[in-house]
């Protein structure tokens, strides 16, 4: 073979190698990160945690991560970024009978137990419910389909997997501590995304044409209840790849804000837990879609009861 025919073969499959990179969507990874730190995220590519019930890892295409310091204890925000670029563009259904309320959005957030309970609280702070992470969408969406999909559909599969993600990132939080006090050491709060590189389209029932509409859209706020692991609803930001830089703005500053009063409630909560006393924390009354206290503070409770049992 000659030295043409060899550079040729070589050009071949780089072509080749750069083709099927892209229909995989890799770069569409490597843009979402990018995106990210130019809005100023600590971001990770690859990350892999443990599927507790599966006994297996799973990988994360984009993490970032936002912290709060406070001496031994931590405070944590991530964002789960799952990068698509389908073949096909998605579609959204959306209602405005899907609505929940943005209290309901803070307190069911993705949460260890730790952070679990400072959302709770703060689910009665209109601040919070202002915050556009947590806003209640008039149209929100309900389900998703590939167009033109038939059997196994990508869209279920992809809200699916994501929602299966979060929620094993706050497992582990959960398992490395046992002591109630231990709990408050690291509180971290895991928000799903779908980043989508190809349209994406709403489609909903119009009651004045009394058909169906589709329009399209560059963000999508599904609260999906399909998740085999959560039994709260879990809200997930469908946003493509062009409109992720003015998504990524907002939501890096409304991130710092969630953190700082996070922090205030944080101090109550510690000295609840030390005390016994749930009058240390200041608890705004509103609905929640919870029966009952968080199960940190449920047994924050239970331990001072039976310390008082036991004559302590």
């Amino acid at each position: 073979m000659s030295e043409k025919e060899n550079e040729s073969n070589r050009e071949s499959l780089d072509n080749r190698v750069k083709k099927w990179l892209s229909k995989e969507g890799y770069p569409t990874e490597f843009q979402t990160a990018k995106i990210l730190r130019n809005q100023g995220y600590a971001v990770t590519q690859g990350l892999h945690v443990p599927d507790v019930e599966r006994d297996k890892m799973r990988e994360i295409d984009v993490i970032t991560n936002c912290d709060e310091h406070m001496g031994n204890f931590l405070l944590r925000i991530n964002h789960v970024f799952e990068c698509k670029k389908p073949s096909k563009p998605w579609v959204i259904f959306t209602s405005p009978y899907s609505r929940m309320a943005s209290s309901g959005a803070i307190a069911q957030a993705p949460s260890s137990l730790g952070a679990e309970a400072l959302l709770w609280v703060l689910a009665g702070s209109e601040y919070v419910q202002g915050l556009d992470i947590f806003k209640a969408w008039t149209r929100p969406g309900f389900n998703a389909r590939e167009f033109q999909s038939s059997g196994s559909d990508a869209c279920y599969n992809a809200l699916q997997s994501l929602c299966d993600l979060v929620t094993s990132i706050t497992e582990i939080h959960n398992m490395q501590f046992s002591d109630e006090g231990e709990i408050l050491y690291s509180s971290v709060v895991a928000f799903p995304v779908l980043v989508l590189n190809s349209p994406l389209f709403e489609a909903f029932f119009s009651v004045e044409d009394g058909d169906m509409r589709v329009q399209r859209a560059g963000h999508i706020r599904c609260y999906w209840q399909g998740s085999y692991k959560r039994r709260f609803i879990t809200p997930v930001d469908i946003v493509t790849l062009e409109e992720l830089p003015r998504f990524a703005a907002i939501r890096h500053k409304e991130t710092h804000e969630l953190l700082s009063v996070m922090r205030y409630v944080h101090n109550e909560v510690q000295t609840f837990e030390k005390s016994g006393n749930i009058d240390a924390v200041d608890i705004p009354e509103t609905s929640r879609g919870i029966i009952g206290a968080p199960r940190l503070f449920q047994n924050i409770m239970r331990k001072h009861e039976n310390h008082l049992t036991n004559g302590g």
